[in-house]
């Protein structure tokens, strides 16, 4: 069993001689878990069987990601009154344009709103 977690398949396997290794190992893999479903299709595309694959999302431990009050975000958006964050490395596949898209839409209903994009635990 092996598990797929993103940039290994959608990154690594981009680069020559890596997407012959991965390509390699994949008759030796009983059962390949991807945290998704589009990284479950990037591995099918990459040859890997459709029926050996699973998905498995992520979890959260809700005992440290949980509401929390929101001073001291809204302290680093120079106290405002909303604030939306997107977390994520900064590479499209990440989906921050569609943060951005919906933004379009929720932004005439609040009041004072900021938008932060944290990287790699920096706030851009």
């Amino acid at each position: 069993m092996v598990s797929a977690r993103g940039s290994d398949l959608n990154l690594i396997a981009e680069l020559p001689g890596p997407k012959q290794q991965i390509q390699a190992a994949f008759p030796n893999i009983d059962r390949l878990i991807t945290v998704s479903a589009a990284l479950g299709e990037r591995a099918k595309a990459l040859g890997f069987p459709a029926d050996r694959i699973a998905v498995l999302r992520n979890g959260v431990d809700d005992q440290v990601f949980r509401p929390v009050d929101g001073s001291s975000w809204r302290a680093r958006a120079t106290g405002a009154t909303s604030v939306i964050v997107s977390v994520g490395n900064l590479i499209s596949l990440k989906g921050h344009d569609l943060v951005i898209q919906a933004l379009q839409t929720i932004l005439p209903s609040l009041q004072n709103p900021k938008f932060l994009v944290c990287d790699d635990a920096e706030v851009v």
